[in-house]
């Protein structure tokens, strides 16, 4: 682990062997490792796994057209080499896709996230 006070950061980094061995409680991870944390949970047979991510959004009678222009632009500039890095930087991976992709991911991850409600019987307060 290494710290920049000046930054206020802090950097991590644990070897995947650890993991894949269940040896090492895991909390948080970023960038690239997810990807293979993914894969290794699936092989372990791993319940959850939990990302954050980030989209955006029109508001539901957005023409078409609009859409569909929003959705090229973006997707180009999340596929420029240089934002690619900067996301590396901060540790996280752009995803380009389609609306349809979008919507079927929220569909997905909510419910996900209502089946570990559920069965954690977790109610609001």
């Amino acid at each position: 682990m290494t710290r920049d006070e000046t930054r206020g950061e802090i950097d991590l980094s644990l070897p995947i062997e650890g993991i894949e061995q269940r040896d090492t409680n895991l909390l948080g991870v970023g960038g690239q490792v997810i990807e293979r944390l993914a894969a290794i949970a699936r092989n372990a047979g791993w319940r959850y796994i939990a990302s954050n991510w980030y989209g955006l959004g029109a508001p539901k009678n957005t023409l078409a057209e609009v859409v569909a222009n929003l959705n090229k632009e973006i997707n180009a500039g999340l596929a420029d080499p240089r934002i690619k890095a900067r996301f590396a930087d901060l540790g996280g991976t752009p995803l380009v896709g389609s609306p349809a992709d979008f919507s079927k991911y929220i569909a997905e991850e909510t419910e996900k996230w209502a089946k570990v409600i559920r069965s954690a019987n977790i109610k609001p307060e």
